[in-house]
This record gives C-alpha cells, structure tokens and sequence, in this order.
C-alpha cells in the first residue's frame, strides 16, 4: 500500500541512494487493517513475532474498501519499538484517540461480542518489544506535555 508519487521519483535518482533500513519510516501507525501480503513480508524479513498473531482476528466492521473477511485487524507494527520515523498515516490518527495508556496490551479474548470486536478494529497496535504490543496512540501521545 504505497503512493503512486514514487515511481517518477525512484526514476530521477536512478538507483543512487542508500537503503537507510526498515525503521527508518515505520508507516501506517493510523491504519485499521493489515493485509496478509504485509504480515507475510514481515515474517520474511523476520521482523514479525509468533505472538503477533495471538492479535490478528479476520477484519469485519470496520475494512478498507474490498478488505472485509480478507484483511486481518488491528493494525500491528512489528518495527515501532525499532523505529527512527513514526508515520501515523491512515484514518485513525493519534490526536483524535485521546490520551492513551502507555502499557502493554493482553491479547484479545476469544469470546468478544460485536461491539467489542468493532471497537478493536480502530486501535492500530505497535510493537514495545518482542513478546509486546501498545497502542500506537500511547506513543504520540508519551512526547507531549500532560495539559494537551
């Protein structure tokens, strides 16, 4: 899921960069969905953990256009606790969370009803470790003063 401004770009440099790594534009930190190509690329790149998946439920109420019952909810980022870049791209932007706890998140429960698997698919997680996960939110919101 990328822009279509690059291509010109990746043209004009014509091979003359240096790759600076994965966590150096740690994207999609306001996104509700990952597709499984994303979680596959991930588990080559061994970026992703087992545990991750102990997260993953098929996406239901709230997908992008054509993801229902094919994308996987939340969102998870296995390279924030990694990152040099947050990019809280996507819909569910930080600031519109309000302030979020900074403490890891336990995995769901297996008996979640409607309501609670909806509201689930909003909170996009980002990794805090290996065997860790947190709101994204909780990240942005840890840089700013307690009275915004």
């Amino acid at each position: 899921r990328s822009g279509v401004s690059q291509p010109p770009f990746l043209l004009a440099i014509a091979g003359r960069y240096t790759d600076l790594g994965a966590e150096y534009n740690v994207r999609g930190l306001g996104r509700g969905d990952i597709a499984p190509e994303e979680i596959t690329h991930y588990k080559d790149k061994q970026f992703w953990r087992p545990y991750f998946d102990r997260f993953l439920k098929k996406c239901e109420f709230n997908c992008c256009a054509g993801c229902k019952g094919w994308a996987m909810t939340p969102f998870v980022s296995p390279l924030a606790h990694r990152a040099k870049i947050l990019h809280y791209n996507g819909r569910l932007k930080p600031d519109k969370a309000g302030r979020r706890s900074p403490e890891p998140v336990s995995p769901p429960a297996n008996n979640l009803d409607a309501k609670q698997r909806a509201a689930r698919e909003q909170v996009p997680l980002c990794s805090c470790g290996d065997q860790c996960l947190q709101e994204c939110a909780a990240i942005w919101w840890e840089h700013l003063p307690a009275a915004v």
